[in-house]
């Protein structure tokens, strides 16, 4: 009688696994909240500015933005390099770190500099297209696997 021929059953439930998968999904959702919050504030809601000066609404947006855009790249840096670490991919987690800073201070200051006077549609297509690429880098680097890493 021959032996029946088995075939070893993939598993992708390691603790680390599920680890990275559940710190991209926090840091894609952390950014998506961040976005959202500084879109809404964009379109006027929840800011009351009648009876102010007439740039009232535009220094809400920019103190909006000044809080809400560093804790949002906050929580996006910890969680995003957590996942990173637990898929041993140490040299983007350690260049993570200057990313979220670029992130942080470029968009900054092209806002800053060029769109506080722009509608609320412009402000969102562009938190759309950075949402956008953010999962589709997300799911690029959760299908990609590192050599050794099973």
């Amino acid at each position: 009688m021959s032996q029946p021929f088995t075939f070893q059953a993939a598993n992708n439930r390691s603790p680390l696994r599920i680890g990275q998968i559940i710190f991209t999904v926090l840091a894609l959702l952390s950014f998506a909240l961040g976005s959202v919050l500084l879109s809404l504030v964009w379109f006027g809601v929840g800011v009351t500015t009648t009876g102010k000066d007439f740039y009232a609404d535009m220094e809400v947006r920019t103190f909006v933005f000044i809080v809400i855009w560093p804790a949002t790249m906050l929580a996006v840096w910890i969680f995003s390099t957590l996942a990173l670490v637990l898929a041993k991919r140490w040299l983007l987690a350690s260049l993570s770190l200057p990313v979220a800073f670029a992130m942080l201070y470029g968009l900054w200051w092209v806002i800053a500099v060029f769109m506080l006077n722009i509608s609320g549609m412009m402000f969102t297509a562009l938190f759309i297209l950075l949402n956008t690429g953010a999962v589709w880098l997300a799911s690029w680097f959760l299908k990609k696997h590192v050599k050794g890493n099973v």
